[in-house]
Order: structure tokens, then sequence, then C-alpha cells
């Protein structure tokens, strides 16, 4: 009995310490989890931007627009992006936000990962994402490239216009250390008056793997420069790599 022990013990303290998601299935995530997987997760980082940087974007943006395939409703996505406060030092995509500088918080989420769109039915179908045809249909619809929101962001830092369009798929990539940048082949806008997000979509020409390590994902929409790196190891559902 004394030789058992230990090894429950080191087994209760593995099961402990495993995330949520890697241990119990989505449909019995609470609205704190779900939210989780949202906002601060492997798969969704809050990143801090300067408000000065934010505040240069020009134009209106009070369109509602629904949707991305398998993302969910745009709208659901903002999370809690775009908090304003002061802060004290801040890393700003591998920069420094000074102390006692005015800035804001953006979401940047991987839509296509599993995880998130698990998060994102159980969030919109509560009790019934377990029996939902639409839940179902989210949950396993085929993602056919990588899609990466940025939620959060002032409505008149989106134009809306070909022109903002074509400026921001020049200006984002996916990039792996040692490999070629994928460029963004398309974007999705959408939000309310107040508030905007942006997906991007790459192709999945080149899939990445656990050997990649990192993946950084980077934009610039006008004024406003997001850097995030992402953990790949970190981001892996039921054993295999979710993106």
């Amino acid at each position: 009995m004394k030789k058992v022990t230990p090894l429950l013990l080191g087994l209760a303290i593995c099961l402990w310490a495993a995330d949520f998601w890697q241990t119990k299935p989505y449909t019995d995530w609470s609205d704190k989890e779900s939210q989780k997987i949202e906002t601060n997760s492997p798969w969704s980082k809050q990143v801090p931007v300067p408000l000065g940087e934010a505040s240069g974007g020009g134009g209106g943006g009070g369109k509602r627009n629904k949707g991305m395939s398998g993302g969910g409703d745009l709208d659901s996505t903002l999370g809690n992006g775009g908090n304003a406060g002061r802060a004290g030092t801040q890393e700003v995509g591998g920069g420094v936000v000074p102390s006692g500088t005015a800035s804001m918080t953006l979401t940047v989420s991987w839509r296509t990962a599993l995880a998130v769109r698990e998060a994102v039915a159980k969030e919109k179908f509560g009790a019934e994402a377990a029996t939902s045809a639409d839940a179902k249909k989210m949950v396993e619809e085929e993602q056919k490239f990588y899609g990466i929101m940025v939620g959060g962001l002032p409505a008149r830092a989106l134009r809306g216009d070909e022109k903002m369009k074509e400026s921001l798929l020049q200006n984002t990539t996916l990039t792996v250390k040692g490999k070629d940048p994928i460029q963004a082949t398309d974007v999705k806008t959408g939000g309310n008056e107040q508030r905007a997000v942006v997906v991007f979509i790459f192709p999945k020409t080149a899939p990445f793997s656990l050997d990649d390590k990192d993946v950084e994902f980077a934009t610039r929409l006008g004024p406003i420069v997001v850097r995030q790196k992402f953990h790949l190891k970190d981001m892996t559902l039921n054993g295999k790599l979710d993106l």
C-alpha cells in the first residue's frame, strides 16, 4: 500500500495541475472558463497599446458585421479587449509602455482553434451547447485557413474601404524563425459604434508544427502596431496542435 500511495498522489497532483480544457469537455465549461479561453489562454492574449498610438486612426466604423466561418458572431469576440486605463511599465509588441502612460488593451486570438470555437459555442448556446445542431456545426466544421482576431479596437481605427483592406493585408503576417513569413490573404471587420474587431485570414499552405516552437503574429493598423508571440507547445488540445 505504501508503494501505491505515492503513485496515486502523483496522479492526483497531475490532474489538479492540468488545465480545464484538457480535463473536461467544453459543454461542462463555466462562463468564466469560456471567457478565459477567448481572452487569456494559450490561444488568446491581451496586448496593451498606448492610447496615443490608437487615437490616430481615422474614419468611422459603426456597421455591425456578422461572422466568419467557424468563428461565430464577430460581435461576440470582443471579450474584455479595449479596456483603457493608466498602467505601469508594460510590454507592447516587444517594446514597453512607460509608467503612467494611458493605454488600451487589445485581444489577439486564434479564432479557428478548436478550443476557441468550443468556448464561443459554449458562451453562445450555454446549457444547450451539448445538443444544439448549430453548436455542433461551429465546433466540428473543418477550418481551411488560420483566422486570427484583433478585438477591442476603437471603431475610428477602421475606415472600411478597399484601401484600408489592402494596407492591412500588406502589413499583417505570421512568422516562424527560419521560415518565410505567411502573408494574410483576406480580412473581415465588424463590431459596433465604439469597438471594432478585425479577423485576418491566413492560408494553410505551410502548416505549423510543434517543431516551429513559436509563431509571431504582427499587424499594423494605421498608427497601431501589434505584435504577439504564441508558444505552440502550449496550444495543444486532445494531444494535437490546435490552431
